[in-house]
């Protein structure tokens, strides 16, 4: 038999799965992503869990072996160093980088990558960071895409 909604095995047992609910939210947000709690009797599930993605396509890295991180424009700051993205998707041709924002940045400011100006009216200062440190940098994730 199923307890009535009101009764005080039913409000336990709701509270112990909104709590776990909640430690669920928790852990995917310390990870970068936006958890949120789905409300309704009529939900499907419990949290949603979406993330915002800053894609990036370099043309130069077959040639050069590197990709160009964008970490200002002018005097100010843009690229990395502004992103509000969660992840970063590095398209490099036959796999992807994936790297949380957090990882990305660590490894910029930790390591000495050469910088370049370029881009647009040659106003952007980008890092080249070689796409063999970035498939190995801590965090990161190699994704293999299907030749089509």
């Amino acid at each position: 038999m199923t307890p009535h909604p009101d009764s005080p095995s039913w409000i336990k047992n709701k509270a112990i799965g909104e709590a776990a609910e909640l430690r669920c939210a928790v852990w995917w947000r310390e990870k970068g992503w936006d958890a949120l709690k789905v409300l309704g009797e009529a939900s499907a599930f419990d949290v949603e869990i979406r993330a915002t993605v800053e894609v990036k396509a370099d043309q130069q890295v077959h040639k050069t072996g590197n990709v160009a991180i964008e970490v200002s424009n002018g005097d100010r700051p843009s690229g990395l160093t502004t992103s509000k993205a969660c992840f970063w998707w590095f398209d490099l041709g036959k796999c992807c980088v994936w790297i949380a924002t957090t990882d990305l940045r660590e490894l910029v400011a930790a390591g000495e990558f050469r910088q370049i100006v370029g881009g647009d009216g040659n106003k952007s200062v980008c890092k080249l960071v070689p796409a063999a440190v970035l498939r190995e940098a801590p965090g990161a994730r190699v994704i293999r895409l299907n030749d089509e």
